[in-house]
């Protein structure tokens, strides 16, 4: 199972994380993460997100 980090914690690398429930259920919900930044509040105690992926940018051509 990917690494859970809890809400304040510095996300390890850019991309999209989403939060799971403390069983390990998905949620659905997905908050964007920037490298060594804090990751937000989740909307209920006891979440956590985990990594799903990097984000890929569509940039003029």
């Amino acid at each position: 199972m990917a690494e859970r980090l809890r809400a304040g914690q510095r996300a390890p690398q850019a991309g999209d994380y989403e939060v799971v429930e403390p069983d390990g259920d998905h949620t659905g919900i997905y908050r964007r993460g920037l490298k060594d930044k804090p990751l937000p509040p989740t909307p209920s105690k006891g979440q956590s997100y985990v990594f799903v992926g990097r984000r890929t940018r569509l940039g003029r051509r």
